[in-house]
């Protein structure tokens, strides 16, 4: 009875494991991309003689991994006879950011993607918004036909303004807000180099110190404010004396220890005790011998 219900609950397990399997290989699947082709009505700002776009396609997760190198033969899109659009066909992948640019320098936002993208329509506008990195200067945005959705990714730019519209699968307000504050603390060293001071450029462009655009920043998007630390540094001076390894002094006198041993001139009184009842017994045997002898006689 007992191996059948074990191997019912095994049963069950192996059950549920392969449930949980396919649940997480689903969801993967959602963020993936089968490949198929998207188009660009290409807008007026973009049409020249001679232009070329592109399409740069990468993960914008941890660690994430690029499709092709900027502006390569890979990432050319095919102009239809007529120039009003172009086409480019994606390959499968784990891709999620997209950027649009085009062969005088000109370039879209980092735009987030999805599968509900593979077949849509897209055109390029300017809303006067800055770019992420080089806030002084002023990029391009997508927008889909069908899938509003998929906006520019939300980030902060170095000078400290809220950009874009999107998160990507993973990513919150306070995620984006703990990212810059990494990148562009005033105490952020590497090397021994400061990689960004907000007190030289951010401060100077907003009037604003780096403690103030933090909390404008944190009330602007509800997220839990850094605080900000300040550098450690090591002690500048050593222990002038070095640690006593050793007593100074042994003890003068052994511990004076007691016993009861008579060699030592000390009496033990049990032993006493037993000596005197032995001698009473004897005494006592011998008084009782003496008498016995005296009725013998007298008999």
């Amino acid at each position: 009875m007992s191996k059948k219900i074990l191997s019912g609950v095994l049963a069950i397990a192996m059950l549920a494991t392969m449930g949980s399997l396919c649940a997480v290989g689903a969801s993967a699947e959602e963020n993936d991309i089968k490949g198929g082709e998207i188009t660009y009505r290409i807008s007026k700002s973009w049409k020249y003689e001679d232009a070329k776009y592109y399409i740069h396609i990468w993960d914008g997760r941890e660690n994430g991994k690029g499709l092709y190198k900027w502006q390569t033969k890979n990432e050319l899109m095919t102009i239809s006879e007529d120039g009003e659009t172009a086409t480019y066909n994606i390959p499968a992948g784990d891709w999620n950011l997209l950027i649009l640019s085009e062969s005088r320098g000109m370039q879209t936002f980092d735009t987030v993607f999805n599968q509900n993208c593979i077949g849509d329509t897209f055109t390029t506008i300017s809303d006067g918004t800055h770019a992420p990195v080089d806030s002084h200067k002023d990029e391009y945005i997508i927008k889909w036909d069908n899938n509003p959705d998929c906006g520019t990714r939300k980030v902060i730019t170095a000078l400290g303004s809220v950009t874009g519209t999107t998160l990507l699968p993973g990513e919150s307000n306070q995620s984006i807000y703990d990212d810059f504050c990494k990148k562009y603390d005033i105490n952020n060293k590497a090397d021994g180099e400061t990689i960004f001071n907000w007190n030289d450029d951010g401060a100077i462009e907003t009037g604003m110190t780096w403690d103030e655009i933090k909390a404008q920043l944190a009330k602007e998007l509800g997220v839990t404010e850094t605080p900000t630390e300040a550098p450690t540094e090591a002690p500048t001076e050593a222990p002038t004396e070095n640690p006593t390894l050793e007593p100074t002094n042994a003890p003068t006198e052994k511990p004076t220890e007691k016993s009861n041993n008579s060699s030592n001139g000390t009496v033990n009184t049990s032993d006493s005790s037993a000596l005197a009842t032995l001698s009473a017994v004897l005494i006592s045997a011998l008084g009782v011998t003496a008498i016995s002898k005296k009725r013998k006689t007298n008999i």
